[in-house]
């Protein structure tokens, strides 16, 4: 499925969702949500070592004896309660640390203004406020994260007779009772989240497997083998080339069938191969969608002429840049995650490549072509990503919705979502 194809059937199925979701009856979507963030969020491994808990199977036998009895037992609830009410403790005691680190010497003369009472004092302490704030945006973000995760534990799951319609999910929701932090991104507040460089791997992941992942990396544990077992997947690799073929970016088609190539050579083994064709595909569809991004937002380059200037975050212009530049000076750079192709493919940032320039010998690998694919299928999901959400925006305000449900009713043919002449 190409590009244009995957964006009608993303728009189609948004638009069938919707239109299901509504016809359900709330004890449905209680009890289909509850499943499906059950499984996601909690990790097989961590249910396994749970089963020989005395605590653990006490709360299974509480779950089955409330899904005889089609009622919640209160001390199945206080559990629950009382577990995520120390998580929520946990969290809220990091936020204030974060808060005392923020704020530090201003605290005092903050509360000083507030406690004065009078409407300009407060507009001063609250200007101060977002200061603080706007001066530590790494500790701002976290403060963030800490309500988001209680604001997900909360809504995320809810402990109703509705949910326990089947046996399978029984173990998980135990799970979840007495450790609602699985329910959490909890370990993104960690100090050794900042430097973990597979961020983007994990969102494409359940929850679950984020988990174990990150404590993987955590540990110093071998996690190579997440790489080159997706790519040991035939339809993983076509998918890779169906992202760029018949793109609306027209400079991206013309790429699919180099990308190919380098796909043959990877399940060839010509490892070496593959990196070689890979890397500069890579640097193509970034100037590709640099120019793409310029043309919207205006503030990659200026031209003057015949002569373009990469414009840098610190309000100077290069007249001789390098893709590294394009990354890390400018603010295209903003919208891809430093750290992973830093990670994955380190190359980019170097202004004599080491691999054509023949100074690395030793780059022929199957992970290392495995973290180039990886770094190409990071950089169009993200492309992809930023364009779908444009373009699905725009039909949504365009295409009439009486149209579409007839159109999945099958009541009209697809053609008739395309704008007529007198549109």
């Amino acid at each position: 499925m190409n590009f244009s194809q995957k964006l009608l059937s993303q728009f189609l199925e948004n638009r069938a969702k919707e239109k299901k979701i509504k016809n359900l009856s709330t004890a449905v979507i209680k009890s289909l949500s509850s499943a499906i963030i059950a499984i996601s969020c909690v990790p097989n491994p961590f249910l396994d070592e749970a089963q020989e808990d005395i605590e653990f199977q006490h709360v299974v036998s509480l779950l089955r004896v409330a899904k005889e009895n089609g009622e919640i037992p209160d001390e199945l609830s206080q559990i629950f309660t009382q577990k995520k009410e120390i998580l929520i403790q946990k969290f809220n005691d990091l936020k204030n640390n974060l808060e005392q680190e923020i704020f530090k010497d201003k605290s005092q003369q903050i509360e000083h203004l507030l406690s004065l009472g009078e409407d300009h004092k407060k507009q001063i302490a609250e200007n101060m406020i977002q200061s603080c704030y706007n001066s530590r945006p790494e500790l701002t973000s976290k403060i963030e994260l800490i309500d988001l995760n209680i604001a997900f534990m909360d809504n995320s799951f809810s402990l109703h007779p509705d949910i326990l319609y089947a046996e399978e999910f029984i173990n998980f929701y135990a799970y979840i009772i007495l450790y609602p932090e699985v329910l959490t991104y909890d370990y993104e507040l960690e100090d050794e989240w900042e430097a973990f460089p597979l961020k983007w791997l994990v969102n494409q992941m359940s929850l679950a497997d984020a988990r174990i992942l990150y404590i993987h990396y955590k540990s110093g544990q071998d996690y190579s083998a997440v790489f080159t077992s997706q790519y040991d997947d035939e339809n993983s690799l076509e998918w890779l080339v169906n992202q760029i073929k018949g793109h609306n970016i027209s400079e991206f088609s013309n790429r699919s069938s180099l990308i190919k190539e380098a796909i043959e050579c990877y399940k060839q083994g010509y490892y070496g191969a593959t990196i070689s064709l890979i890397i500069p595909q890579i640097e193509g569809v970034l100037w590709d969608y640099a120019e793409y991004f310029n043309r919207k937002f205006n503030n990659v380059y200026r031209i003057e002429g015949d002569k373009q200037y990469l414009l840098t975050l610190n309000g100077k212009e290069m007249d001789n840049y390098t893709v590294g530049n394009l990354l890390k000076q400018s603010e295209f750079g903003k919208v891809l995650d430093q750290e992973l192709l830093l990670y994955f493919c380190d190359e980019l940032y170097n202004e004599r490549n080491p691999i054509f320039h023949g100074r690395d010998h030793t780059f022929s690998s199957k992970f290392n072509a495995a973290k180039k694919l990886c770094s190409f299928e990071y950089i169009i999901e993200q492309i992809n990503g930023h364009l779908m959400n444009e373009l699905l925006k725009t039909m949504d305000e365009v295409i009439d919705p009486e149209r579409v449900d007839l159109v999945l009713e099958r009541k009209l043919p697809l053609r008739s979502l395309l704008p007529s002449p007198r549109d």
